[in-house]
């Protein structure tokens, strides 16, 4: 039975294509599948004894040393993204961590399991730069009846962009403000032409309509889904 059952997980493992790996918790290997030793370029075998400074560059030791400490320390699993470079392509891996334990259920090392989520990754990234090109279209096609507006929306793009990665802003936070700075001033579509053109100061009630534009925004966008908090950003805006 037990020969039959050593059969049945050598041949899952071998299968698998997810990498798993088991390090003490000095962090050397002390188990690494096919599939994983297939992706550092080393024979199984080759890989025990090793750890992450001998296997990869600096960046990815620190990051998978920071992710073994934080399973160690708090004896609960941990999951993150990493970028790194298998075989001269650089590939996204989602990475799940958690504790090793013995007979006692005393934590020992940690078990690692990453999926490749390279194509995963691409596409949505292929997906995201379609919306902002769609995006940015439409806001060409706004600064196209406002002839004051020409080149507006890139600009606040790119100056809303810039504080917030200053700022420490997540990706979302960035993402965010960019398509809410492209679509800004889409409520103007529903402002007359010769006010938008008007070249005098507009008296108190074509200003009055034309303050109205950011209302006139929330509700072009109210069916739209963008995922993130593109609308309540437009109507903090001003």
């Amino acid at each position: 039975r037990l020969q039959t059952q050593r059969h049945l997980l050598d041949s899952i493992n071998t299968s698998i294509a997810e990498h798993i790996s088991v390090k003490d918790r000095d962090g050397a290997y002390i188990f690494v599948n096919p599939a994983f030793a297939a992706a550092v370029g080393l024979p199984p075998q080759s890989v025990l004894g090793r750890k992450d400074d001998n296997l990869f560059d600096t960046g990815i030791a620190r990051i998978t040393a920071e992710l073994d400490r934080q399973v160690l320390q708090h004896d609960r699993p941990v999951e993150r993204s990493i970028l790194l470079e298998i075989a001269g392509r650089l590939r996204y891996l989602q990475v799940s961590k958690s504790p090793f334990l013995d007979d006692e259920g005393a934590t020992i090392g940690v078990v690692s399991v990453a999926r490749d989520i390279t194509e995963l990754m691409e596409a949505q990234q292929r997906r995201n730069q379609a919306v902002m090109n769609t995006i940015r279209a439409l806001s060409n096609t706004v600064e196209a009846v406002d002839p004051y507006l020409s080149g507006h929306s890139r600009k606040l793009e790119r100056v809303s962009s810039a504080l917030a990665r200053r700022l420490g802003c997540s990706d979302g936070e960035v993402q965010t403000l960019q398509i809410a700075a492209n679509l800004s001033q889409i409520g103007k579509l529903s402002v007359p032409s010769a006010i938008l053109t008007k070249a005098e100061r507009l008296s108190p009630d074509e200003q009055r309509i034309m303050r109205q534009h950011i209302e006139q925004a929330e509700n072009i966008l109210s069916e739209l889904d963008f995922g993130l908090p593109i609308r309540e950003v437009l109507l903090q805006m001003h």
